[in-house]
């Protein structure tokens, strides 16, 4: 697994990398994650595989291939059987080269970074690098339909790509403790970034609390827009009811899911797959969300939750008071995600990722 981000960064690219290296271990296959080393992280305690840490290069344009000693090496004194780069620049781009060498079978998921507009599909250098790795690629997966496309857009032959969602714990997010904040909230999570949208569920929120003055809102996650949203919330006189809880652990999460009113994503451009959503749908709660990316894979306009053009802050308020003002449409809604979730079970997605690197070994 040659991953450009791993544990304890935050993200879901490291919680994908980490179940499904798990998941492979547990059943018997050895299994080593190649991350980035970052200064002041430490390796995930008592996981079940191996954990190789490299060193990034100085520059996406240059240097790149210093990374192909890391995987000569584990080749050669290790030995492996199937390289799964999961992302398709500079990871996929290195591994093309490697299979050029090795003949190992390659792998290519992409978890956002060939979406229209990002680096890699911009600049010509980069693009045409990542184009001929993808035909280079074995099978390239896609964490939801609309990275299919996007996948294929970007130089992925058609016939090669597959769609492979992510997972979800649903021990981790069934029936258990929920958090108790006093009184009804909505809540919302993610790395605090501009994209996210948090800024335009904040100016939402001015105007539910105006007709809902007893919900609050919670907030988890961390970022460098945070301090920028503190202010925003003090300068609407939402200070006291707006709740920013930083990082907070899996378990953490897990009660806070369960116990709030429903899931708020007001994501602005596109969500390659939304994570939260899906661990949402699992705690049994229904989700107002962002019209963006992979989000309508899960989100069903009220039959699983409501769906809104993003950066349209009136909107979205309007959308979350007509729910709050809806109680059995909650509910039901909340039960079919709940339902809905199953579908993204570990072992049923895992199973997927196995059956392919089966595949691909016995063709070759």
């Amino acid at each position: 697994m040659f991953t450009p981000v791993f544990l304890p960064t935050l993200g879901g690219v490291g919680v994908v990398v980490h179940q499904l290296a798990s998941f492979l271990a547990d059943d018997g296959h050895q299994v080593t994650v190649l991350a980035p080393r970052r200064r002041g992280e430490s390796n995930p305690a008592n996981v079940s595989y191996r954990i190789l840490r490299y060193r990034r290069p100085f520059s996406k344009r240059f240097g790149v291939h210093q990374l192909l000693i890391y995987l000569m090496w584990e080749k050669t004194v290790r030995g492996f059987d199937i390289l799964h780069c999961h992302a398709a620049y500079p990871q996929g781009y290195v591994g093309a080269s490697f299979k050029r060498m090795f003949k190992t079978p390659l792998v290519i998921t992409s978890h956002g970074d060939l979406v229209e507009g990002e680096r890699v599909r911009e600049e010509r250098l980069l693009s045409g690098r990542t184009r001929r790795a993808l035909k280079l690629a074995d099978a390239v997966t896609a964490v939801s339909q609309y990275m299919q496309g996007e996948s294929v857009d970007a130089g992925a032959p058609a016939g090669i790509v597959s769609c492979i969602p992510n997972a979800v714990d649903l021990k981790l997010f069934g029936p258990g403790e929920k958090f108790v904040l006093g009184k009804p909230y909505l809540y919302s999570m993610g790395i605090i970034r501009k994209v996210k949208g948090f800024d335009v569920l904040i100016r939402a929120f001015k105007e539910v609390r105006r007709v809902h003055p007893g919900v609050d809102l919670v907030i988890a996650g961390e970022g460098k827009e945070k301090e920028r949203l503190k202010k925003l919330a003090r300068d609407l006189n939402l200070g006291e009811c707006i709740h920013f809880l930083g990082p907070v652990t899996d378990e953490e999460k897990a009660k806070l899911l369960k116990g709030c009113d429903f899931y708020v994503c007001a994501a602005l451009r596109e969500e390659p797959f939304s994570n939260s959503t899906l661990e949402a749908f699992a705690s049994g709660k229904t989700v107002v969300a962002s019209n963006v990316g992979g989000i309508p894979d899960l989100v069903k306009d009220r039959v699983t939750g409501l769906l809104v053009p993003p950066g349209d802050p009136d909107l979205l308020a309007k959308k979350i008071i007509g729910l709050l003002d809806n109680p059995a449409l909650i509910s039901d809604m909340a039960r079919n995600a709940h339902g809905t979730s199953r579908e993204f079970g570990l072992e049923i997605t895992m199973n997927k990722y196995a059956l392919l690197y089966e595949d691909l070994l016995n063709r070759r």
